[in-house]
């Protein structure tokens, strides 16, 4: 008797099941579709983040590799404003930046290592004929004293300036002849002298040798 009643009490007091509605089912689902999403969008993103960051990378290494080749082939000067003297803060004469980009009453004297080529990383700000020569106006891009560029250039290496996004940059190989500073404080200097090769800087990059018709750097052509 008593077991009997000891099951009834058990049985009433056992709490009723409680039953999972479909709404319930399905915003479980998609509660979890959703956190899924999100995770998904998170690695997804840093998975693209990773493999943009790698690429620019490797068109860094591309375009550092190029233009050390560069400037190896040519034993160009890559750090002229540092031999530049200490004016106390002012802006540089002439002379300092003639002789950092080391100019010389011989043009071609090598006895004393003198007018070696400069390379400088440039903007192309435009393509003109004075005097039956091609002249190339460029702007230094990475410099603290800005220079203002016209070298003579060959048809294919003004071909390959005028063919680019006038947004893109180059690293050239510049032998200079002249400079002059510009009127203005800070209008930077003049340089005048011959273009010897450049290699296009771009976002995808692009190794092109500007002046494959030109003689050996070590015989550059006389102007004409």
């Amino acid at each position: 008797m008593n077991e009997n009643q000891n099951t009834g009490d058990d049985a009433s007091l056992a709490a009723p099941r409680r039953r999972i509605s479909s709404e319930q089912i399905w915003g479980t689902i998609i509660f979890l579709a959703v956190i899924g999403c999100g995770v998904w969008y998170l690695i997804n993103n840093f998975r693209t983040q990773a493999r943009e960051k790698h690429a620019t990378e490797m068109r860094q290494q591309q375009t550092d590799a190029s233009i050390a080749t560069l400037a190896l082939k040519y034993n160009a000067v890559t750090n002229w404003e540092a031999t530049l003297p200490d004016r106390g803060g002012a802006q540089p004469f002439s002379i300092d930046v003639s002789r950092a980009l080391n100019i010389s009453a011989n043009p071609y004297d090598a006895l004393d290592g003198t007018n070696r080529p400069v390379l400088i990383k440039c903007n192309v700000n435009d393509i003109f004929e004075k005097d039956g020569k091609i002249i190339a106006s460029l702007s230094s891009a990475d410099t603290t004293n800005n220079l203002s560029l016209e070298l003579q250039c060959s048809p294919a290496q003004a071909t390959t300036f005028a063919s680019t996004n006038q947004f893109l940059s180059f690293a050239v190989i510049a032998r200079c002849q002249e400079v002059k500073r510009l009127s203005g404080d800070d209008e930077g200097f003049l340089v005048k002298g011959e273009l010897l090769d450049a290699v296009q800087l771009s976002e995808h990059f692009v190794s092109q040798d500007a002046s494959s018709q030109q003689d050996e750097p070590d015989e550059p052509d006389a102007p004409q």
